[in-house]
């Protein structure tokens, strides 16, 4: 039996207020303002009836979403990479600062968060009401931290959401059971640096099972050679007579808080969840920094390829609208911009006096890079801004474990323990060895 019709169960709609068209001096066209921020209804395609047919015509525009093909497409992202080349390395880390570092936007309520503290992982990362998933599969509470992500220009809906704790693992398995999904990508380990990230929720070797709470996962297959930064586990989820095949990417060597050396391995995973018909869920550990990367990438290739002019930071700031928090750290922001610039260089877009530019960018890039990784310019992590007079980051205890097993306490990774760390990746130039 198949899971149930799936359907919208944002709580409540906002629509984003009309921005600036003017250029400001952070290199955007359209800065969102904190006071101005609303979360936007995807638009629906508009039919109109032919004067000679009679039928139907769909206005709604059909483009590639997988590469630039038109000479419009490859001419609007051209565009983008001019602007971003003018502006620079270090313009994008005053974007971050200026326009990121702080931004809050208006009109966000959290009742649901805060009558859940228990089922938080961090006190200061917040759950928007008016885009949480919403259990509604009968069980007594309803909550989960995790949230729905509609863009227009988006192929496919995402869900980000945190990493599972002891006492919210069924909740998780609920949610993907009832929104049908069948693609998780996760980008962390379940310990990192010796502390928690995220709980063993899913069974790691080939055969192998758990059950929490009537919900039984069982790993059908585990491929670590199809591609050479993540884990593809294909897993079994079943309660009562619904079955659900679910595939579990895991990504294994993007840090905390920082950037990973591949600038090719998102774009695998976002192409993964572009050909599914059900949501994506997306985590990492608190589900806004490397979580908000990623599904950030997306939103601004898809806007890119749709023809639209793309300011990076603005985009992300809608993002915030439904997800609070979305990329964490300058780095982040800076990753973003460098992933699509190397997309452009796989599909040969970077030509003429852009190549000069692009060199410049990447050796800007190099450096930053460089640079973050002595001790003593090592930006590090300071708590994300409180709203309402939250504390500083804490993490809340985990529980004794669901009413199904898995209990607390820490797991180490498949084939990881402490001598033996996830291996390194390729030194050489990721540009020139990835592909999508």
């Amino acid at each position: 039996m198949a899971p149930a019709i799936r359907r919208d169960r944002s709580e409540k709609k906002v629509r984003k207020k009309g921005g600036n068209n003017n250029k400001d001096n952070d290199g955007c066209d359209s800065k969102i303002s904190q006071t101005s921020t609303r979360q936007r209804k995807p638009k629906k395609a508009t039919t109109k009836r032919s004067n000679n047919s009679g039928k139907k015509e769909n206005k709604k525009k059909k483009y590639d979403h997988d590469k630039p093909s038109t000479e419009e497409q490859k001419n609007n992202y051209a565009a983008f990479l001019r602007e971003l080349y003018n502006l620079g390395i270090q313009g994008v880390l005053n974007q971050y600062t200026t326009g990121l570092k702080a931004f809050v936007p208006e009109g966000i309520s959290k009742s649901a968060f805060e009558k859940n503290m228990d089922k938080n992982r961090y006190k200061d990362v917040i759950c928007v009401d008016s885009t949480r998933v919403i259990l509604n599969d009968g069980e007594k509470c309803d909550y989960i931290h995790a949230n729905h992500i509609n863009d227009p220009y988006l192929v496919n809906k995402f869900i980000c959401t945190q990493g599972p704790m002891a006492g919210t693992i069924v909740d998780f398995w609920r949610m993907i059971l009832q929104e049908g999904v069948e693609n998780i990508i996760m980008l962390c380990e379940t310990v990192e640096q010796g502390k928690e990230k995220c709980q063993q929720y899913w069974p790691l070797g080939t055969g192998s099972a758990l059950e929490f709470s009537g919900i039984a996962i069982k790993t059908l297959d585990v491929d670590s050679k199809t591609d050479s930064a993540t884990i593809i586990s294909t897993l079994e989820v079943a309660k009562g007579s619904d079955r659900l095949i679910v595939k579990h990417h895991q990504w294994r060597t993007w840090p905390d808080r920082s950037v990973p050396q591949s600038v090719m391995a998102p774009f695998r995973l976002l192409k993964v969840a572009r050909n599914s018909s059900a949501p994506t869920v997306v985590h990492c550990s608190a589900g806004v920094g490397r979580t908000g990367t990623v599904v950030a990438l997306e939103i601004c290739l898809q806007r890119l390829l749709a023809g639209k002019s793309l300011c990076v930071m603005t985009a992300v700031q809608e993002l915030r609208a439904m997800r609070m928090h979305c990329v964490q750290t300058d780095l982040q922001l800076v990753f973003i911009n460098k992933c699509l610039t190397a997309f452009a260089a796989s599909r040969q877009l970077i030509t003429g006096d852009l190549a000069s530019k692009q060199d410049k960018f990447d050796a800007d890039y190099a450096k930053l890079i460089a640079d973050r990784l002595q001790p003593e310019n090592d930006v590090g992590y300071t708590p994300l801004v409180p709203v309402c007079g939250f504390a500083p980051q804490t993490a809340v205890p985990a529980g004794p474990g669901p009413p199904g097993g898995g209990g607390g306490g820490f797991f180490l990774p498949m084939n990881m323990s402490p001598s033996n760390p996830p291996p390194a990746m390729s030194q050489n130039d990721p540009n020139k060895e990835e592909t999508i």
